[in-house]
């Protein structure tokens, strides 16, 4: 069902998809799998139209319900699909404050599939933008699951977003992230800043203000955006 619950309402899967999928995340042979979808579908957690399949609003409903306590067991199945939910479900909540810092701005997104992770600020040979909401969650089902708006407006070079990028090491936990976060935050408040906070990886965390008008020394060359994928 994880698979079905990270796709958008109505999409229709066919059933060499599905089979690809268990055998490679469950290990259960065909029959295995049709009886399993058989099950689903008597239940009315499944529909099947002609040769295809799609979860129904029953189906989906029992995944959000039960999210939590099989959530340790869909990490083993499949880590990547699971991270998706629920960036999906977070970002149906928060898609307007996201928005609001990506307008009029080419973003980039922190993506993660089949294990590889890779920022990703193009799309069919074109820079990012986020017009709305449908924008933003069609890139978060092609697994795009952090959004990273560029500091500079759409036809400038002036930054006026000031990053403050925390990320942990591998011998630092998160808690001391958190302290220094924290800290950074309270400062910043305190100059005027007005920061906003948000995750940023598995494991960081940036603090966002947007700067007022001021002088760019004349010597500063900003770098021109690099056009290939880079791997993490």
């Amino acid at each position: 069902m994880l698979m079905f619950a990270i796709k958008r309402e109505g999409k229709l899967i066919d059933f060499d998809h599905i089979r690809e999928k268990t055998d490679r995340d469950l290990k259960i042979d065909e029959e295995s799998t049709r009886r399993a979808l058989d099950t689903l579908i008597d239940k009315g957690l499944i529909l099947k139209k002609g040769e295809l399949y799609t979860i129904s609003a029953k189906g989906r409903q029992l995944f959000s319900e039960s999210f939590k306590e099989w959530k340790e067991d869909l990490l083993k199945i499949n880590k990547t699909w699971t991270t998706v939910y629920e960036a999906l479900n977070y970002y149906d909540r928060v898609a307007d404050v996201v928005l609001k810092y990506c307008k009029d701005r080419h973003v980039g997104f922190y993506c993660t599939f089949t294990q590889q992770h890779f920022f990703r600020r193009q799309f069919k040979g074109r820079y990012i933008t986020l017009n709305n909401k449908e924008d933003l969650m069609n890139f978060v089902q092609m697994f795009c699951i952090d959004v990273i708006p560029c500091v500079h407006r759409i036809g400038s070079d002036r930054p006026d977003w000031l990053v403050i990028d925390l990320d942990a090491g591998a011998k630092v936990g998160f808690d001391k992230v958190k302290e220094v976060a924290k800290v950074c935050y309270d400062v910043m408040e305190k100059l005027d800043l007005k920061p906003a906070m948000k995750f940023s990886g598995s494991r960081g965390i940036q603090l966002w203000s947007l700067l007022k008008e001021f002088e760019i020394p004349p010597e500063w060359n900003p770098l021109p955006m690099l056009r290939e994928r880079r791997k993490r």
